[in-house]
């Protein structure tokens, strides 16, 4: 992945928080409350599938591809903690509890498989957070949610990638 499109999102996000922020915009409505949450509880069972990719493929490919979605989830995960009006959402949710036992038992080309297709599954889930972020939409959480868009669809991309060539 290229790494400047993924610093792209981030610097941006920095400058429209702190611009927020002076204009003493810190309160954020019910819609952006949600996506908020779900923006990081999709980052925090990211993480979780891919310390368990990292550590049950001996594939390079899937192992090299769950560094890079950790990488990027931590970094998401990091920005979207700086909003201050959101309390801390550190539970997953029920349906990737259930992805993520799944998954650590499985072991070798089931491993992969399931994994891969549960992180192209879970990325496109994730990118219609981002997209209904920005249904109607100007404010400063519109625009994170659509410069975040481009590194989603390369996950997804990626994923649809790697899914083919364990086939």
């Amino acid at each position: 992945m290229n790494k400047l499109i993924l610093w792209v999102p981030a610097l941006m996000l920095l400058h429209l928080l702190s611009s927020c922020h002076r204009s003493g915009q810190t309160e954020l409505n019910d819609h952006d409350i949600r996506f908020v949450k779900k923006a990081r509880e999709a980052d925090l069972a990211g993480i979780k599938a891919a310390q368990i990719a990292v550590n049950n493929s001996k594939n390079p490919r899937v192992v090299a591809f769950a560094m890079a979605l950790m990488g990027d989830y931590n970094e998401a995960l990091s920005k979207i903690k700086d909003i201050k009006t959101v309390s801390p959402a550190d539970s997953i949710s029920p349906a990737h509890q259930q992805y993520l036992a799944k998954i650590i038992k499985l072991t070798g080309k089931s491993f992969d498989d399931a994994y891969t297709n549960g992180e192209l599954n879970d990325t496109e889930a994730t990118l219609m957070i981002y997209v209904d972020a920005m249904q109607s939409r100007q404010d400063s959480l519109f625009q994170y949610a659509q410069a975040t868009t481009l590194p989603i669809e390369e996950r997804i991309d990626s994923a649809k990638k790697i899914t083919a060539s364990l086939r």
